[in-house]
């Protein structure tokens, strides 16, 4: 009996062994199959671009008019707030990396001297992959505005060229600085003489033969807004 039961454990023993082994041998296949396999490859949500572009009834860049909420629009009961943010002097806001989906814009603030229709304060609109999504909102400046703009004789925009701004008694009041189309505005509060001038000294003079006039302005109801083009010779 005692040969029986020792034959017996050596079996259990081998059983043991056996199932050991396989074990070993299963863990040691998935390990490799683990450390080869490719990583899966994560799948990011399709992104856009958002462009808000604000002008006044002229036309014009309308920065620091409104600061603007965007919002990701869930449902109509579950709307997420992404950022608050206030056009730059161009009147452009860029949102970049939009994931895409359903979004909200809504005007949170309005700056003294700015109006907003009423039923225009918040526009809903379909974010596109890989698309620059642009959003137009327009809106009225009280006040007078004075618009230069500097060309070259082919009446190519001047880009980076500086104007400073003086009132009737010619004490200096700021400078402004064209844009990509050699535009720059001025927004005025009062009524009255105003000038302007081209700075002779700033970059734009080493390229071209700025014009020094001295210009005069004036601004009144009868003449909110004034508009002027000084044309400089490339050197």
């Amino acid at each position: 009996m005692k040969g029986e039961t020792m034959k017996d454990k050596k079996k259990i023993i081998g059983v043991i062994a056996i199932i050991v082994a396989i074990l070993a041998i299963a863990v040691t296949i998935g390990m490799y199959f683990y450390r080869n396999a490719k990583p899966e490859e994560k799948k990011e949500t399709a992104k856009g671009r958002i462009e808000l572009i604000v002008t006044d009834q002229n036309k014009v860049p309308a920065n620091e008019a409104a600061t603007f909420e965007l919002k990701q629009v869930f449902s109509e009961d579950n709307k997420q707030s992404v950022m608050e943010i206030t056009p730059r002097k161009d009147g452009v806001v860029d949102f970049y990396d939009v994931p895409e989906g359903e979004y909200e814009l809504e005007i949170v603030k309005v700056k003294e001297g700015y109006t907003f229709a009423e039923d225009k304060k918040v526009q809903q609109f379909h974010v596109t992959a890989n698309q620059i999504n642009t959003i137009n909102w327009s809106c009225t400046r009280e006040g007078r505005l004075l618009q230069v703009t500097t060309v070259d004789k082919e009446k190519n925009p001047i880009p980076d060229v500086k104007i400073d701004l003086y009132d009737k008694e010619g004490v200096y009041m700021l400078t402004g600085k064209t844009n990509a189309e050699g535009k720059t505005y001025f927004n005025l509060e009062e009524d009255g003489e105003y000038y302007f001038q081209l700075d002779k000294d700033c970059e734009k003079a080493k390229e071209y033969q700025l014009d020094e006039t001295l210009y005069k302005v004036t601004i009144d109801a009868e003449n909110p807004t004034f508009s002027t083009t000084v044309v400089n010779e490339k050197r």
